[in-house]
């Protein structure tokens, strides 16, 4: 018994002088604290704790060069680095509470909040790689998240977050709007008949055509001017312009901004 006593003097007396020297100097901490084999940690101790994170891939493997950032739990960045071959990072910080982020291709882990004291180890698990789907070949995939902004039509091309949006009742750039403010529900087309002297001609008989059909029709004024409304926006129509003995036609395309103004020569 008294030999046992001694033995447990002896290494307490040990430890303490280790300890009291660990204070006065950095002291090289080999494979027992630190991750990778080939590494060295300073590790004064009780002046900091030693933080040591390990992060590793959904598939059980290291994932060398993941992005790790430690925070404190006001949000405040406080370390950061890439882990070594074997997933490892290791940072020294004032004692106190902690959280870290790894992120590696995307792929993004956050630790539950911990407090370090002398000695910390984290494990973190990247999330397995989704499936990104892009049937339509777009660069863009439904499922979001890592693999991007949502395609909201994965089967036209055409349809995607960075589509320009243009007046057709469809959600081209996938941002839940449709058409955004580009259509208008009819336009107003000023047409302008004049003959071969550029002179206008009053009381011609205006007609605008889509087809074969003649959807408004009109009469031009003094200045030789009719106005016409109620035409679909950006649509290509057909303008005559008669006469007694006089006709020509012009055709042209609607829009919103201000509708259109067609000159018919006679």
């Amino acid at each position: 018994m008294t030999t046992k006593i001694l033995n447990i003097k002896s290494l307490l007396v040990t430890l303490a002088i280790f300890l009291t020297m660990s204070t006065i100097a950095m002291t090289p901490v080999k494979a027992l604290m630190c991750p990778d084999s080939d590494c060295t940690v300073p590790f004064p101790i009780f002046k900091n704790g030693l933080l040591i994170v390990r992060v590793k891939n959904a598939d059980g493997t290291y994932a060398e060069g993941a992005n790790v950032k430690v925070y404190n739990l006001n949000n405040d960045l406080v370390d950061s680095g890439t882990t070594g071959k074997y997933g490892g990072f290791f940072a020294i910080l004032p004692k106190g509470n902690y959280y870290v982020v790894a992120e590696k291709d995307g792929l993004e882990q956050r630790s539950d909040d911990f407090y370090l004291r002398l000695l910390k180890r984290i494990l973190i698990t990247l999330p397995e790689q989704p499936t990104c789907t892009d049937i339509d070949k777009d660069g863009y995939a439904i499922e979001g998240g890592v693999c991007g902004p949502v395609d909201c039509n994965d089967n036209d091309a055409s349809i995607h977050p960075e589509a320009v949006e243009v007046c057709n009742g469809i959600d081209d750039n996938c941002d839940g709007s449709i058409d955004e403010g580009l259509c208008c529900e009819s336009d107003i087309v000023t047409v302008i008949v004049i003959d071969s002297t550029e002179n206008p001609v009053a009381g011609a008989t205006v007609s605008i055509w889509s087809g074969s059909s003649p959807i408004a029709t009109g009469t031009t004024d003094d200045y030789g001017v009719a106005i016409l409304e109620t035409l679909d926006p950006d649509t290509l129509y057909v303008a005559k312009a008669e006469t007694d003995n006089l006709s020509g036609t012009n055709t042209f395309t609607t829009n919103c901004a201000g509708g259109a103004d067609v000159t018919v020569n006679v």
